[in-house]
């Protein structure tokens, strides 16, 4: 599939994998995938049995980092800026990769434990610039205010049906002022968050 893709675009080509049982399957997997042209390799540090709760196996993934000639991205279980750093450290991997503690926090790569305010409302205004959906708008919110919000407020914000509604629930915690859009409209620029 590598060699198809390469052959087929002049763009790098990366595959994403997760780790076996057995680090010699999964090192002679990213050997192969070396011998076919990959450009880096994505490594998701728990096997496919493994759940999400489980803290990933960072010994593998140092194991494919030393046996690698390309770069690995290493993913699993990223959730703070002290996971970055501690992963890093110890993999010595190229890079890391992030899924779910990003749409919590997309400044963790900033170095922020917590979603800062200035993030949120620059999604808010950017959701509200481009017409983003009320379903899209609103899970987004629900990842940045999850620790924030109790049972019952996640629940509320949930049920809204509306980019008005989500808005209105913004407001009334003081999350978003309702100004915020109106004085940012022609200054407004995108933060590499």
């Amino acid at each position: 599939m590598v060699k198809t893709a390469k052959r087929r675009s002049s763009c790098p080509i990366s595959i994403k994998i997760r780790v076996e049982d057995d680090i010699r399957e999964t090192v002679e997997l990213c050997r192969r995938a070396e011998m076919s042209g990959v450009s880096w390799i994505a490594v998701h540090g728990r096997t496919m049995r493994m759940k999400s709760s489980e803290p990933p196996l960072l010994d593998h993934l140092t194991q494919v980092k030393q046996s690698c000639r390309v770069p690995v991205i290493v993913n699993g279980t990223i959730s703070s800026p002290s996971d970055i750093g501690k992963t890093y450290e110890k993999t010595g991997c190229d890079g890391i990769m992030s899924a779910r503690a990003v749409l919590g926090n997309p400044a963790i790569f900033k170095g922020y434990e917590q979603v800062p305010q200035e993030c949120l409302e620059d999604f808010v205004n950017i959701s509200l610039l481009t017409g983003t959906s009320c379903r899209l708008f609103t899970n987004h919110i629900m990842f940045f205010l999850h620790e924030f919000l109790n049972a019952q407020e996640r629940r509320e914000l949930s049920a809204q049906d509306s980019v008005d509604g989500v808005l209105d629930f913004l407001i009334s915690r003081g999350l978003y002022k309702e100004d915020s859009l109106d004085s940012r409209l022609h200054t407004l620029r995108v933060r590499h968050w």
